[in-house]
């Protein structure tokens, strides 16, 4: 039998659009990043390790779906590269020195990304319910 929770959230996620998937993978990054703090606190260092480790991973998957082949859109996609780039700093020397501020800053940050990425969703959706990516490289 399958778990109806799974199904209802397979479906949100196939549901959501671009800027919502990129909004659940950043928070799931930041939830990846407190689990960190909490092992940090419990001086549990291969833990740590690990909630770092998935953190990164999310990172660096969302660097790997840059579209670095539209002209239009390379400002954009060099910002974002940037800022991953940042994150993947923070989350680095966070688990280097086991510092709970640096955990701190990236989870705000992956928060406060997130919810920038929802609101360009709301947006740019269109009535019949497609997004119009052309108009989101004019407005960022």
């Amino acid at each position: 039998m399958t778990n109806p929770f799974s199904t209802y959230a397979q479906n949100t996620i196939n549901g959501a659009g671009k800027g919502d998937q990129v909004a659940m993978l950043l928070n799931r990054a930041a939830q990846h990043m407190q689990t960190m703090k909490t092992h940090i606190d419990a001086s549990e260092y291969e833990a740590s390790n690990k909630a770092s480790e998935k953190a990164t991973d999310i990172v660096v998957g969302l660097m790997g779906w840059l579209s670095k082949d539209i002209p239009e859109a390379q400002s954009v996609v060099a910002t974002l590269e940037n800022y991953y780039l940042m994150l993947l700093d923070l989350i680095s020397k966070a688990c280097i020195r086991n510092d709970i501020s640096l955990c701190d800053s990236a989870i705000k940050s992956m928060n406060d990304m997130a919810a920038m990425w929802r609101q360009i969703e709301r947006q740019f959706t269109q009535p019949n319910g497609t997004f119009d990516e052309s108009q989101v490289s004019a407005a960022i």
